[in-house]
């Protein structure tokens, strides 16, 4: 039997006020404390330096923005390896939380990549077999679809991993930025 499911979390605004928003993937801004030296500037990945699929879910969120009349995003190296080392841990263990077994949240993820955010969100599903149903499951959840159309994001990264045994055959993940050098 197929099944998929995806996950949600609290977002995180501004210094540190928190507001549960139902179905929202996770968004965050940093506090004072969580702020860091900047790294030597990385040059921009261009969409030709990714996967076939990772490009194809790139156009298919693009599309969606595209509806709601905002900005399109790019793909971002920071946040390509961030998405794709937490699919992979995901796929690795089972575990299917936005906090990592290592306590990580996904924006210390995405820091660790060097990418230093003004804001952030993930998106993360699971038993999804194909970009386009993993983006349907996003598009049908009104705030995985938050994220999606959120006009003050201008990169993103997506991963994708498959499960060897498990409850899930395919771990995605989604992380939305702004403000990191890609």
């Amino acid at each position: 039997m197929h099944h998929s499911v995806m996950k949600f979390a609290p977002q995180k605004l501004g210094a540190g006020a928190l507001l549960a928003l139902v179905t929202l993937g996770i968004l965050a801004t940093p506090t004072a404390a969580a702020e860091k030296p900047k790294p030597a500037p990385v040059k921009p990945a261009t969409t030709t330096q990714f996967e076939p699929w990772a490009t194809a879910m790139l156009a298919l969120v693009n599309e969606q923005r595209a509806k709601a009349g905002v900005g399109r995003l790019i793909l971002c190296a920071p946040l390509m390896r961030a998405s794709a080392a937490y699919a992979q841990a995901m796929a690795q263990t089972g575990h299917f939380e936005h906090v990592g077994t290592d306590g990580s949240e996904p924006w210390d993820r995405g820091r660790a990549q060097g990418y230093r955010y003004r804001t952030y969100a993930e998106n993360i599903a699971a038993g999804q077999n194909s970009v386009a149903m993993v983006m349907s499951s996003w598009v049908d959840s009104p705030g995985h679809f938050a994220n999606l159309i959120n006009g003050s994001f201008t990169h993103l990264g997506v991963g994708h991993a498959t499960a060897p045994t498990g409850e899930y055959s395919d771990y995605w993940v989604q992380n939305f930025g702004a403000g990191g050098k890609c």
